[in-house]
């Protein structure tokens, strides 16, 4: 039914093209007049057969209707007249005596006579040449980036009107600013403008195949782990993105070529009033085309699969950049950032309402039976269920077998950072972090073990000013922050072992006089496993570099344990180890996905990654109940009895009867151990999803203002 609505108004329209051309050739009006007329009673036609007589009650005659269908077939109707018009010219090629085409050497003859007649029917528009040629030039690199991201998660076909719409409309902008500028400064700005899109592409293409997502503004100022990445992108550069760049640099060559060739009829002042009615139309278009959009009500269970929702909510990345392309995307991510940086969310008002919506539990048969003890989370860079083994892991694998093991803890994230505040405040991660640096997070971790007596400190072997992290653990609570590289020779190697080894990092995280708290951050599982970290061990292979990366964090957890024997504060002492993420830039193998992932949907997105509670007192435990990365911060405050109120936290204590046997995620989807809310649930529940869709929503919102409001800082 698409294919005849979009056919049939252009296929209308062209006849009547014909046909006027017949009557009177000369009258522009009455051809112009009598197409959009056809126009318009075409696409009535369409609402009418679709609505009507194929009995399909969902389409609306609509604003959104008329712009999506008019628009295609506008489109359409220029590509069947330049088809028809180069059949024409077939045909007539046929027609000459002298041309055989049963022999090779005339099908050559053939084929030049129909280059030379694109080259001559370039030459004699060349106005209209450069628009299609450079408008071209970025809507290629957007449309295969599309591809990309929708072959690894596919969502809303690539061939969808809006981005191709929306893509087009920047091409013609751009493509218009450069025609209407003088020769010099036109060449200036078409280089610089591909030079941007061409970076624009390259890095989010990179970044979505080593990372699975974009590129957002917070990834900007983390450009020191991408160059880290190096040798791991030159092994992503595969044929297709070669031809794609090639291919885009072919263009602008012809692109230069037509700029020579424009014929500006127009005097400056004029040039001016004509850059800033392009402007103008491009954001009338630009605004009608997002109407396009899919449309969803609050109320629908499956609004999750309308683009509308992710242009709105801006809340998944990579399904924002399919639904309006990336030029639309970078332009409102940008937006998006500033203007949660310079706005609060909500209001404590709103804030204290939505608490008393939820049910908690203060205390249950877990409360506290670890009081009285020291703590270490160890937050752990880049380990994997993989790595847990006899041979590759044999101190964690023993913590394993000996230790709490949380079956089902899930995580999308792919950004260190995220875990690690999740783990300590039991909130979302997002942009506003950044935009409060003297937040006081005083139901945090740190902050209320610190008022129960403890000494709370935390290490890391980089620099503090990644991350912002000497910002953030100073406003998380930390009483004490150690950077390791700020306080030795940049040249050191990030080896996780030092951290138990080396006596002055050592006892920043222990004390054998006073209960402490400590966070470990480890660093050496991180990729990539091609570098030389794994090379100057002549290591060459991935997968051992990646064994022996996560050997040497396993060699720091076995000298930790030692030490803490030797001290005799390991019986009274419980270590919390969880991985920040999955090793995403080391290549997985189909095999290798199916015995370590449990599978939540068709791509993996939700990876299963390790969450182990250890004291050699307690008796080895497999827990499966569902488990994020907000629920482990009340988890640990409940079974040290630490003084908290439940209420004030997004996650939950996994012991608690008011914990929900779900996984919620900051962009609003969720995991219930048999639903996906991002898969197709035909057949669902559709009531449940609501609720608990609704609820989720709720549950994430509350965090926006929790951290935007610096609701915390209220408790002392």
């Amino acid at each position: 039914m698409k294919i005849i609505s979009i056919l049939i108004p252009p296929i209308l329209s062209v006849i009547t093209k014909l046909l006027t051309e017949r009557k009177n050739k000369k009258s522009i009006f009455n051809y112009i007049l009598t197409y959009l007329i056809m126009l318009v009673l075409s696409n009535f036609l369409v609402y009418l057969i679709v609505r009507y007589s194929f009995n399909i009650k969902n389409v609306v005659y609509s604003l959104d209707y008329y712009i999506k269908y008019i628009c295609l077939s506008i489109f359409l109707n220029i590509l069947i007249i330049l088809i028809y018009k180069f059949l024409k010219y077939f045909f007539n090629l046929i027609k000459h005596d002298d041309l055989k085409l049963y022999k090779p050497k005339d099908l050559l003859t053939y084929l030049k006579r129909i280059v030379k007649y694109i080259k001559d029917l370039t030459l004699k528009h060349p106005n209209i040449t450069f628009f299609i040629v450079t408008t071209f030039i970025f809507f290629i690199l957007d449309f295969y980036l599309r591809l990309v991201i929708f072959i690894h998660t596919p969502f809303y076909t690539v061939l969808a009107f809006c981005p191709n719409m929306i893509t087009i409309l920047y091409g013609l902008l751009i493509s218009s600013i450069i025609f209407l500028l003088p020769k010099i400064f036109s060449k200036i700005l078409l280089i610089l403008t591909y030079s941007l899109s061409l970076i624009l592409f390259v890095v989010n293409y990179m970044l979505f195949i080593i990372k699975g997502q974009v590129l957002t503004i917070e990834d900007l100022t983390n450009t020191q782990e991408g160059l880290e990445y190096l040798n791991f992108i030159t092994e992503k550069i595969n044929i297709p993105l070669i031809l794609i760049i090639i291919f885009s640099l072919i263009l602008l060559i012809f692109s230069f070529k037509f700029i020579n060739k424009i014929k500006r009829k127009f005097t400056k002042p004029k040039s001016f009033l004509l850059v800033l009615g392009s402007v103008i139309l491009f954001i009338i278009l630009r605004l009608f085309t997002i109407a396009t959009l899919e449309h969803y009500s609050d109320d629908d269970w499956d609004k999750v699969n309308y683009p509308r929702y992710y242009y709105d909510e801006f809340i998944n990345r990579n399904r924002s950049v399919i639904s309006i392309g990336i030029y639309d995307y970078t332009i409102r991510e940008v937006y998006m950032h500033y203007k949660n940086m310079l706005t609060t969310y909500g209001s404590i008002e709103e804030i204290e309402e939505t608490i008393k919506k939820f049910d908690t539990e203060n205390t249950n048969e877990y409360t506290g039976i670890f009081k009285g003890k020291n703590l270490i989370m160890i937050m752990l860079e880049s380990i994997d269920n993989l790595e847990i083994t006899e041979d590759i892991m044999p101190t964690l694998y023993e913590i394993k077998n000996n230790g709490w093991v949380f079956n089902k803890r899930y995580s999308k994230n792919t950004a260190t950072i995220i875990t690690e505040f999740s783990s300590q405040t039991g909130l979302y991660y997002n942009d506003i972090v950044y935009k409060i640096n003297n937040a006081n997070y005083n139901l945090s971790v740190p902050k209320l073990f610190e008022k129960a007596g403890y000494i709370t400190s935390s290490v890391h072997d980089n620099h503090g000013q990644f991350y912002n992290r000497e910002v953030l653990h100073k406003s998380l609570g930390f009483q004490n922050s150690y950077f390791v590289l700020d306080y030795v020779n940049d040249g050191i190697q990030f080896n996780d072992e030092q951290i138990a080894t080396n006596d002055k990092i050592y006892t920043k995280i222990t004390n054998k006089e006073n209960p402490f708290m400590s966070l470990i951050v480890t660093i050496t599982g991180h990729g990539p496993y091609n570098d030389g970290f794994c090379e100057s061990q002549k290591i060459n292979n991935k997968k051992e570099c990646l064994d022996y990366k996560s050997g040497l964090t396993d060699k720091m957890l076995e000298s930790l344990l030692n030490r803490l024997k030797e001290d005799k504060i390991l019986d009274n002492t419980v270590l919390v180890l969880y991985s920040d993420h999955y090793p995403y830039a080391y290549d997985f193998t189909s095999e290798e996905l199916k015995t370590n992932y449990i599978k939540a949907d068709s791509k993996y997105e939700l990876k299963n990654i390790p969450f182990i509670i250890y004291n050699p007192s307690i008796e080895h435990k497999e827990i499966d109940k569902l488990v994020g990365d907000i629920d482990i911060a009340p988890t640990v405050l409940n079974l040290f009895g630490i003084d908290y109120e439940p209420k004030y936290y997004v996650g939950t204590d996994v012991f608690s009867s008011a914990h929900k046997n779900l996984i919620m995620f900051s962009d609003y989807s969720w995991y219930d151990g048999n639903i996906y809310s991002l898969e197709n649930k035909d057949n669902a529940n559709i009531d449940y999803i609501n609720e608990t869709s609704n609820y989720v929503k709720t549950k994430v919102d509350l965090s926006k203002m929790i951290i935007s409001n610096n609701y915390y800082q209220k408790f002392n």
